[in-house]
């Protein structure tokens, strides 16, 4: 009884006991009542007379039968042999009577004998108790444990109700342990896909930001690039746009003195000369005709306070772009006319640090051609001569030194490339 039980179980056993109980009461009950019983040798008796009776009833009816059959033989006899032997064999008339007679005295005889016994038969009735006392002793063993039974099976009953009801609240605390489990589960989950939501949708905000942010710079980009070419468009403008000849000088060198202190202008007037002169020494000479404006020396000596007299020689700003495989020129110190007039580019790179295309500033003076047309080309030497005098003057009259020319070209020529 110790084993635990269900409550079903516990539900099944209350009616096997209650049934079992009421099994052992009708035994209880019926233990104390007897029965009546014959007495054996009274019982053989009436057996013996009974057979007596049977057997003196079965002699009437076979003489009966007999006599049937001997009257219906006389009655239709023949001649043969084996019937007279059967008539020979039947009994006389008064024999057959006297035999009846003896028989049914002897069958009356038997059946008063039979009736005389069975009179008696209360006589020979005794009172037995039903149960023997094996079995008697048998239902007061199961009596006894049937009380134990009774005192223990509540205690038992109690025990695994209680049991079961601990089991019960043990299995909602598991059961409620999962389900907080699993909700914490849940809500760790939900937060962790918030998170990833918030993550992405943070992350596509960037993205977005990021978009619109690249967006704006290819925008500013090409308004910048638009400003630049813009700008580079007015420069080559202005600088096609300028006076030739004596009177562009004298305006140029005007500006110039704005520019610039005594001494700057001493050297950017004799720096300017030079040019002008080697180019009217050598006016075939494409690499002469040729400036890089962003060479360190031409920015400082020159460039920086205007490029406005060589403009009026007929130089024009031509913008190149920048290759990444534009060779680079070193930066020299020299106070010649090799620091002045390079061929190339010096700028390294393809793009500038604001991300625009990086492009190269020349300073190109174009020589017609003196074979198809000698006019045009007398006008550009006349137009250049001009220029380089006047210039020289101007140099001469602020007490700039002058710079010897150079006689052969720049080392770094590009030569025969044309512009």
């Amino acid at each position: 009884m110790a084993t635990e039980m269900m409550p079903a179980q516990v539900s099944i056993l209350q009616e096997r006991m209650k049934g079992a109980q009421s099994s052992l009461n009708k035994f209880i009950n019926r233990r104390d009542e007897v029965d009546s019983v014959t007495d054996k040798s009274f019982l053989e008796k009436i057996a013996r007379y009974t057979e007596a009776f049977e057997s003196a009833s079965r002699k009437v009816v076979e003489f009966h039968d007999k006599q049937m059959r001997a009257s219906q033989v006389l009655n239709g006899a023949s001649d043969s042999t084996e019937t007279i032997d059967k008539i020979q064999a039947q009994p006389t008339e008064e024999e057959g009577v006297e035999e009846g007679r003896r028989l049914q005295e002897l069958e009356v005889t038997a059946a008063k004998e039979l009736a005389e016994l069975e009179a008696t038969r209360t006589q020979h009735v005794v009172e037995v108790k039903r149960y023997g006392a094996a079995m008697c002793s048998r239902i007061a063993n199961l009596e006894e444990v049937q009380g134990q039974i009774l005192v223990e099976f509540p205690k038992v009953i109690e025990q695994s109700e209680r049991r079961a009801h601990e089991a019960q609240v043990a299995l909602e605390l598991i059961e409620k342990q999962k389900a907080e489990e699993a909700k914490v589960i849940e809500e760790k989950t939900r937060a962790e896909a918030e998170a990833v939501r918030v993550q992405q949708e943070a992350q596509e905000e960037i993205r977005k930001q990021q978009e619109e942010y690249e967006q704006k710079l290819k925008r500013e980009k090409l308004e910048s690039e638009k400003d630049a070419l813009e700008t580079r468009q007015n420069a080559e403008q202005f600088a096609t746009e300028w006076p030739k000849g004596e009177r562009g000088v004298v305006e140029a060198v005007d500006l110039l003195r704005t520019r610039a202190n005594e001494d700057e202008l001493k050297v950017a007037l004799s720096g300017l000369a030079a040019i002008l002169e080697a180019l009217i020494s050598h006016p075939d000479d494409e690499s002469r005709r040729t400036i890089n404006t962003q060479n360190e020396k031409f920015q400082l000596d020159i460039a920086r306070f205007g490029t406005e007299v060589l403009f009026a020689a007929g130089f024009k700003l031509k913008h190149t772009r920048v290759s990444r495989h534009t060779p680079s020129l070193c930066n020299c110190t020299s106070l010649t006319l090799e620091l002045i007039l390079l061929v190339g580019s010096q700028c390294e790179g393809e793009y500038e640090d604001n991300g625009l295309a990086k492009f190269a500033t020349r300073l190109v003076l174009r020589e017609p051609d003196p074979f198809s047309d000698i006019d045009q080309w007398t006008i550009w030497f006349d137009n250049l001569k001009a220029c380089s005098v006047t210039a020289s003057r101007l140099a001469s009259e602020v007490g700039a030194k002058a710079m010897k020319p150079l006689e052969a070209p720049p080392t770094w020529a590009n030569k025969g490339k044309a512009y």
